[in-house]
């Protein structure tokens, strides 16, 4: 049988496995996840960090940014008050067919007044040159 699968490993400082996902490129689920991360997981630095919903993209943003991956479209609290305080501010960047989950998401942690805003594209962040990812998320940042 074919391996249509990514697997994406989380380890702790001494090697341990802590989360394992893959990511099936043919039928059957999309996901397939195993394990908790103790804390969100920040590639790049800044004082804005952006969500994306994978981790390829998160790797992506993060050569610019700090960006940290959701494994997933859903926007948890938990999420947002792991990050509130210790960045500025937190951009929601999901795909393309996600726009309805981003905007929630803004709306959750504007609610709770955390300075929050969404990041629309065309493309998946991961698909975007480091460039276009400069020039995206400087155009979607509040005054």
């Amino acid at each position: 049988e074919k391996n249509d699968r990514l697997i994406y490993l989380v380890s702790s400082s001494t090697g341990e496995v802590l989360f394992w996902q893959g990511r099936r490129f043919g039928d059957g689920p999309k996901y397939l996840s195993w394990g908790s991360i103790p804390g969100p997981i920040i590639f790049g630095t800044g004082r804005t960090v952006i969500l994306t919903e994978d981790v390829v993209s998160a790797m992506r943003v993060g050569r610019s940014l700090a960006a940290s991956p959701l494994f997933g479209s859903h926007v948890p609290q938990k999420a947002l008050e792991a990050l509130w305080g210790r960045f500025e501010r937190i951009g929601v960047w999901l795909d393309p067919d996600k726009r309805q989950e981003c905007a929630k998401a803004v709306l959750m942690g504007l609610v709770h007044g955390l300075k929050i805003f969404g990041i629309y594209s065309d493309k998946d962040p991961k698909e975007h040159t480091d460039q276009e990812i400069q020039n995206i998320v400087s155009a979607h940042l509040p005054a």
